[in-house]
């Protein structure tokens, strides 16, 4: 009878016993900077739990995922995924972007659209360099969710993003 390796994660990076049997998967799309993590449940102000971030990796990597691609869905969320990054080296990455649910906030950002484009690139860039981030993303065009986002501005921005992700 053999026992399935033991994996603990460690700030830092993962660490334990594994082999190259072991499944191994990379999340490509998880949402880790959402506030579930810290406790948070649907914009409450009271936590519900203590944050649990580090345990819900622990449990990740037990089962064989290896990385994980964390979604920044726009400027805010994209700085949250790159500290993550940071603190995960070589296991958490992140993307930096605005979700078509949210491209309404090119045009409401202080400044203009073009000025959160341009910030975003920046960060993107710098993110590339230091090996935090790995796409451009998450970007795209959400029809199914229109209520939150018109067809017109995700199109526009849409377009706009995929340009800087061409660079």
């Amino acid at each position: 009878m053999s026992s399935a390796p033991s994996t603990v994660l460690e700030s830092g990076g993962l660490k334990g016993n594994t082999s190259d049997t072991d499944l191994k998967f990379a999340d490509v799309g998880i949402n880790l900077t959402d506030s579930t993590y810290r406790g948070f449940y649907n914009h409450h102000s009271t936590p519900s739990h203590p944050p649990d971030l580090p345990a819900v990796i622990n449990r990740a990597a037990s089962v064989g995922v290896r990385k994980f691609m964390v979604t920044g869905s726009d400027l805010s969320q994209s700085l949250q995924a790159i500290d993550l990054a940071r603190q995960y080296p070589g296991q958490c990455y992140a993307t930096v972007g605005v979700h078509p649910c949210s491209a309404k906030a090119f045009d409401e950002y202080e400044g203009g659209g073009e000025a959160l484009l341009a910030e975003l690139e920046q960060v993107a860039r710098a993110g590339i360099e230091e090996g935090t981030v790995v796409a451009f993303g998450e970007f795209g065009l959400d029809f199914d969710r229109l209520g939150y986002c018109d067809r017109e501005t995700q199109e526009k921005w849409f377009a706009k993003q995929l340009e800087v992700a061409a660079k």
